[in-house]
């Protein structure tokens, strides 16, 4: 026999051998062709939706990395005022403290001439209260020797009234 024809024997056995399992795995086969169109439908439509999502998320990213930026701008902005408002707060507040100082000094100045002040008037008061209590002492003196004054002036005048009292009913004698 030749090899052609060993090799169509061979070849039909298999087929024998291998008709069912082979009618059967060509049956799969087109299970799996229906299956896989199927879902290939499927598949396709869930990457449209998939697409349309990203497609929305991609300008709503777009759009939030807009906002994101414009604030960024507006932040940086901030800062850049805030940097310059500050810098001139610094500035107004060095001058403050300058003006400050100067005052403390004036104060201090004023607050030395003010104690020298107030201590010669306290001199001055001293001295002229210690005046107030010699006159004050003095004029007690002068009204104590008054009111002996008045009582011997008082007691002189009764014994001049006596006296005037005496010399009027003398007279009276006499010329009567």
């Amino acid at each position: 026999m030749t090899k052609e024809v060993i090799g169509g024997i061979i070849r039909n056995v298999i087929e024998e051998l291998l008709k069912g399992p082979l009618e059967e795995m060509r049956a799969d086969m087109r299970l799996l062709k229906e299956y896989a169109e199927r879902h290939a439908l499927r598949i396709e439509q869930t990457n449209q939706r998939i697409d349309a999502l990203g497609g929305r998320l991609d300008a709503r990213l777009d759009e939030t990395n807009q906002r994101i930026d414009e604030t960024n701008q507006r932040i940086d902005e901030t800062n850049q005022r805030l940097e310059a408002l500050g810098g001139r707060l610094d500035a107004r507040l060095d001058e403050t403290n300058q003006r400050i100082d100067e005052t403390n000094q004036r104060l201090e100045a004023l607050g030395g001439r003010l104690d020298a002040r107030i201590d010669e008037t306290n001199q001055r008061l001293e001295a002229l209260g210690g005046r107030l209590d010699a006159r004050l002492d003095e004029m007690i003196r002068e009204q104590s020797r008054l009111a002996e004054e008045v009582a011997r002036l008082k007691t002189d005048k009764a014994l001049t009234g006596d006296v005037l009292h005496r010399l009027e009913r003398i007279e009276d004698k006499v010329l009567a």
